[in-house]
């Protein structure tokens, strides 16, 4: 997620922003409503010109002093996406009432839940989105998302293991040539020369090489000044043998506007006969409109493929492929709609066996970026995602397969690594295939699968009661869903059935619903009473790190104590009673344990946030 002075912010927290940010197609919602002040009409300006941590920074002040409406929140939640912090997307999207966000503020709240893995949540969301656009591709292909991550991680194919050369920041799009690992950085080498992102200065985009030791790579250093530039450098490719280079660069005397950006564009270098290199020039596809990045070029040196958003593409950011003839290169050719989507398709790589691998935000995946792999069967690509623990909710993009097919590279924002984006080594124990089974596998009994949500927030709500009546009133039989709030019925229910559930906390339901097809979802939303809670994230009051596992114990004169714990990611959420005061203690061993005060008395209905009240950072015991 890279901003230039004055030109867009390129990086995703990875080299995928080029085109996630630089394209106009899809970056301009359209958001019924108006804009609550003079200060949030600047951060709108500062949106529409893709100046994404300008707008964070205005609504992030006009948040904190609860002076944001339904609409200003959307793009700021929004501008949290376009700069991959969907955590915060997501932060600022619950809370509000369901019922007010229409449109692309739905899309987005759901793309932000499947990147937390909050999938179910995400389900009922894209399905109320898809109602409003059905003709909306995205939509389609993102449908009963939690289905496909409950039965893709259930199987792990890969043993994935962090490269021990990355740094604190981003590390990505890795290749080995001639047994050296090349790869693109935004490690710190000069410090007087920094770009501005939604989170303070970081360094720009270098290629870095790092040497073969042992079965490690190790002592990254920075590649050939003769390919460095002010700006960003990287990702690059090689041909074959190594005497000739494509590198990605900023594309810095473009067309711009006002807060706008460069683009960037594609350049080409020759190895000389004393071992330097020729100056690199720009490849004839390039335009300062748009931008060109991503190479690679096939074994044989005659294809090159990248990645742009030049107009007439599928949707954002394409991949493209150019073919090298006796005229030179050939006019760019869109890769087709069976691997492009109306989301972003980047950074193709083609393995040694003709396997082709791209990474996607547009086709079914875990969470953010996931990787695909594509071969053609009947002259169509088939496309498959590459699976878990590749695969993850976060991004995960930018692999390179070695010779052998066996092992790779591969770049994620995962949890447990070292920085922004590192570089992962993967080793396949159990492949993706797109032959058929040699066996016939027998067709599973097919159910229909449904899910009882809350309608206000969209979660699920387990252990509840389901009565199932045919569709002449008589009561068939009950069901109840389990942990996730799901709930099954055999396919040889048909037509119309009438759900009815009454549980604690909703007003009574029921519903008629239409049995059509085993594959679709059937959602029963209950209509919430009103609601007092509170949820936050408890930090360390040092580091900053998240404390889970902490002990929350609220009490009040009135009720019994009720206890949650913090998650993985120091995360709560409770609900309390109405008109009523309370005292809560935060404690864990090794911290001090902290007390507050809370009251529901002359408190609106809902969920509130006690970041935004108080501080909730805890400090370390050290007479422990």
């Amino acid at each position: 997620m890279i901003k230039i002075l004055k030109l867009l912010i390129f990086l995703l927290i990875l080299s995928t922003a080029p085109f996630l940010e630089a394209t106009g197609q899809a970056w301009k919602p359209q958001i019924s409503g108006q804009v609550s002040s003079r200060q949030a009409e600047k951060a709108k300006k500062a949106f529409d010109n893709l100046a994404f941590p300008r707008a964070i920074r205005i609504y992030e002040r006009l948040n904190a002093k609860g002076r944001l409406n339904v609409n200003d929140k959307s793009f700021l939640a929004i501008a949290y996406m376009k700069t991959n912090q969907p955590e915060k997307a997501a932060e600022v999207f619950d809370p509000i009432d369901k019922e007010k966000l229409h449109g692309e503020p739905l899309y987005y709240y759901a793309r932000a839940l499947q990147s937390t893995g909050r999938h179910r949540e995400a389900d009922w969301v894209m399905s109320r989105y898809h109602e409003e656009s059905p003709n909306d591709e995205r939509a389609e292909k993102q449908k009963n998302s939690s289905s496909f991550f409950e039965t893709t991680t259930k199987k792990e194919r890969y043993i994935v293991e962090l490269a021990g050369f990355n740094s604190k920041q981003s590390d990505f799009a890795p290749l080995i040539q001639n047994g050296v690992m090349y790869f693109t950085s935004a490690r710190d080498i000069n410090p007087l020369i920094k770009r501005q992102t939604a989170r303070g200065e970081e360094p720009y985009l270098n290629v870095f090489r790092a040497e073969r030791r042992e079965n490690n790579f190790a002592d990254p250093q920075l590649y050939s000044t003769d390919f460095r530039t002010r700006y960003h450098d990287g990702p690059i490719c090689f041909n074959t043998n190594g005497t000739e280079i494509f590198i990605t660069r900023n594309s810095y005397h473009s067309k711009s506007k006002e807060d706008g950006f460069n683009h960037l564009k594609i350049v080409y270098s020759a190895r000389k006969s004393n071992g330097n290199w020729t100056k690199p020039v720009d490849m004839p596809f390039n335009d300062p409109s748009f931008s060109c990045g991503h190479p690679f070029l096939t074994k044989d040196g005659n294809r090159l493929y990248f990645v742009s958003d030049r107009p007439g593409g599928e949707g954002g950011s394409d991949i493209y492929y150019v073919d090298l003839n006796n005229r030179g290169w050939s006019q760019p050719v869109n890769a087709g709609d069976e691997i492009n989507t109306k989301g972003d398709e980047l950074f193709p790589f083609m393995d040694e066996n003709g396997r082709f691998y791209f990474t996607s935000n547009g086709h079914l995946g875990l969470g953010g970026l996931d990787i695909f792999a594509a071969e053609k069967i009947n002259n169509k690509y088939v496309i498959k995602n590459m699976g878990y623990p590749l695969n993850s909710i976060k991004d995960d993009f930018s692999i390179f397969v070695n010779p052998d097919g066996q092992q790779g590279f591969f770049a994620s924002n995962r949890q447990g690594g070292k920085g922004d984006d590192d570089i992962y080594k993967f080793t396949i124990f159990d492949p993706i295939t797109f032959s058929a089974p040699v066996k016939p596998v027998p067709e599973p009994k097919e159910t229909y699968t449904g899910i009882l949500i809350d309608q206000k927030t969209g979660e699920a709500i387990p252990q509840a009661i389901v009565g199932i009546l045919d569709s002449k009133g008589k009561y068939i039989k009950e069901v109840t869903t389990n942990e996730s709030g799901i709930f099954s019925l055999p396919d040889s229910l048909k037509g119309s059935i009438t759900a009815m559930t009454a549980v604690e906390h909703y007003h009574p339901h029921e519903e008629t619903l239409t049995l059509n097809n085993t594959k679709d979802t059937l959602y029963l939303a209950l209509r919430p009473k009103p609601v007092y809670g509170i949820y936050g994230k408890v930090l360390e009051s040092d580091t900053k790190n998240p404390i889970s596992d902490l002990t929350i114990i609220i009490s009040s004169t009135s009720f019994d104590n009720d206890t949650v714990y913090t998650d993985n990611d120091g995360e709560f959420r409770a609900r309390l009673y109405p008109y009523t005061n309370f005292e809560i203690v935060f404690q864990k061993n090794g911290y001090k344990t902290k007390t507050i005060s809370y009251s529901t008395i002359r408190q609106d209905v809902g969920y509130v946030n006690l970041n935004n009240r108080m501080s909730l950072k805890m400090e370390k015991d050290t007479n422990r």
